[in-house]
């Protein structure tokens, strides 16, 4: 019931029954996926992806390392840097390497849908379970309060998920839920210098007839 796994039907003339004696619909999005449909719930289309590894990462080995050395342990990771840097490229390749598949959502198209946010968020966060996979929040701002907090449905079910969490923003951002059981690790994206930008080039070019 919690992740809509499941929905609990309601009789009207029997308002005070138990659980135990109501009807139990299993939702069409979960009989698809139990009959080997893996499309994502239509009305969170484009909004919640399945991300491929189909790049490597952005950011040094020497970087990497330490983050995926700890991703078994499911730990959160704060991305921090502008939109495009690399991020879910990052994610994805640290998730392949456990066989994970990793699922995004977009934060602020998801609080832009035509449906309460908690609605929202519940939905997408079903097709993390039943994907079964690493999660990666885009736009994380974007579901912070005036206190540059999330909302505490939202936190919560990002805590009790049990496979790492990448969030992505583009503020330095802190919790104030010191009580935590998860780690918090931090990654930055930055605008690489110019000698790292032209080696890459060079290494892109090599054999083309491209000059700079």
């Amino acid at each position: 019931l919690k992740h809509h796994l499941i929905e609990h039907i309601a009789d009207s003339s029997k308002p005070t029954a138990s659980l135990l004696t109501a009807q139990i619909k299993v939702d069409n999005r979960v009989t698809a996926h139990l009959l080997g449909d893996a499309t994502i719930d239509e009305r969170l289309k484009n909004i919640v992806k399945l991300e491929l590894n189909d790049a490597p990462p952005s950011l040094p080995e020497e970087t990497i390392a330490p983050i995926r050395e700890a991703l078994s342990q499911s730990p959160m990771i704060f991305m921090l840097g502008a939109d495009g840097m690399g991020q879910h490229k990052t994610a994805a390749s640290l998730c392949a390497d456990y066989e994970l598949p990793l699922i995004s959502i977009d934060i602020k198209q998801l609080a832009n849908l035509n449906m309460p946010f908690a609605t929202a968020w519940r939905l997408a966060m079903r097709e993390a379970y039943l994907i079964n996979g690493a999660l990666l929040l885009n736009n994380w701002e974007s579901g912070l309060n005036e206190h540059r907090q999330p909302p505490l449905d939202l936190w919560s079910a990002l805590v009790d998920y049990q496979k790492p969490v990448f969030l992505c923003g583009e503020r330095d951002w802190e919790p104030l839920d010191t009580y935590r059981t998860r780690r918090l690790l931090r990654m930055t994206f930055a605008i690489p210098a110019y000698s790292a930008r032209h080696q890459v080039w060079q290494q892109f070019t090599q054999g083309k007839n491209v000059h700079a």
